[in-house]
C-alpha cells in the first residue's frame, strides 16, 4: 500500500499542472505553448489597459494623461506623433516607439512601463508582431 501514498498525490500533481495547461496567461503566450494573435484587442486587453492605460500607474490613461499619450483607444494611439517620431508606424516596430520604448534600451527616455515590472519578451513580441502586421484595429 505505500506505493499508492506515492502515486496518488503524484497523479494529482499531474492532473493540476495539466488543468492550467487550457487558456491563455497574460505574457503574450498561451499556457499551451501557443502563441496570442497579434491583434490591437490581445494588445490593449492584455498590455497596454493593464500595465499603462487603467493598471499600474496609468499614465496613459483617461482623456488627460499625465504622459500626453493616451492608451485608451486605436485612434488616440496611431494618431499619436512627437519629436521622437510616431508612436506606431504600421508595419515597421523597429520605428514605432510604442514597441521601442517596451525595450532593454529605448532610444529616449526610460524604458516603460515607467515604475513597473519590464513586460516580458512574449509581450515585447505580441505588441512587435501586431504593428508588423500592419497594426490593425482589429
Amino acid at each position: 500500500m505505500k506505493w499508492q501514498s506515492v502515486i496518488l498525490p503524484a497523479g494529482l500533481l499531474v492532473m493540476a499542472v495539466l488543468s492550467f495547461s487550457c487558456g491563455s496567461d497574460s505574457n503574450g503566450t498561451s499556457s499551451d505553448g501557443g502563441t496570442i494573435e497579434p491583434t490591437f484587442t490581445n494588445v490593449n486587453q492584455r498590455i497596454l489597459q493593464p500595465s499603462c492605460g487603467t493598471g499600474l500607474s496609468s499614465c496613459h490613461g483617461g482623456s488627460s494623461p499625465t504622459s500626453g499619450l493616451s492608451l485608451t483607444s486605436y485612434t488616440s494611439i496611431m494618431n499619436h506623433v512627437t519629436s521622437q517620431g510616431k508612436t506606431v508606424d504600421p508595419g515597421s516596430a523597429s520605428t514605432s516607439n510604442l514597441y521601442l520604448k517596451t525595450t532593454a534600451t529605448p532610444p529616449f527616455g526610460e524604458r516603460m512601463p515607467k515604475g513597473g515590472a519590464p513586460l516580458s519578451l512574449s509581450m515585447q513580441q505580441l505588441i512587435r508582431d501586431w504593428i508588423n502586421a500592419g497594426a490593425l484595429n482589429n
